[in-house]
């Protein structure tokens, strides 16, 4: 999946309310949104964070605008695994 994304894939939450979220631990927590469990990485937790506020975003607005020492390529992952999870969607710039 990390392949296919482009800079313009378009990255849209699934949430509908801003999880309560833990920024500031590094290490993989339990989170709970809509009354499910997911462990996310402080990186995906960042993201999460990140679309909650901000709505769709295109992915490298995504890398741009985190103030983290995370390259891109730790940020896709990050969108990867909230993709697998089902808590963002991924629109590719032919879909739209």
């Amino acid at each position: 999946m990390v392949d296919r994304l482009a800079d313009d894939t378009l990255v849209v939450p699934a949430v509908r309310r801003r999880p309560a979220l833990d920024l500031t631990s590094p290490t993989v927590e339990t989170v709970t949104i809509g009354g499910e469990q997911f462990d996310l990485s402080a990186i995906a937790r960042l993201v999460l964070d990140f679309l909650a506020a901000e709505e769709a975003q295109p992915l490298g607005s995504i890398v741009a605008a985190l103030d983290t020492p995370a390259d891109a390529k730790r940020v896709r992952d990050a969108v990867c695994e909230l993709a697998r999870l089902g808590l963002v969607g991924l629109e590719s710039q032919d879909a739209r």
